[in-house]
């Protein structure tokens, strides 16, 4: 197993424990649902943020690293019509 794969099992691992440890405490939440109805549009928009924050970081490194791309195939002896 490489490096990255070896991260990647990580990352899934901590991924899934802080989804189900989420879903606990929405199950828990959930009995008050008369409460939750009321705070479901802020807790929804606030999520959005969230989204929008993290995506638009994964985008800006996705097109800072995109340069390095081609140099990289170089280095392992591809040429650009190779691509």
């Amino acid at each position: 197993m490489t490096f990255y794969e070896t991260y990647l099992y990580i990352l899934l691992g901590v991924f899934a424990l802080s989804a189900a440890y989420k879903r606990g405490l929405s199950f828990q939440n959930s009995k008050t649902t008369a409460n939750v109805q009321q705070q479901n549009p802020a807790a929804f928009s606030a999520f959005q943020r969230n989204f929008l924050l993290v995506y638009l970081i994964m985008m800006a490194a996705d097109w800072m690293q995109g340069p390095y791309v081609y140099r990289l195939y170089a280095y392992y002896g591809f040429s650009r019509a190779d691509n």
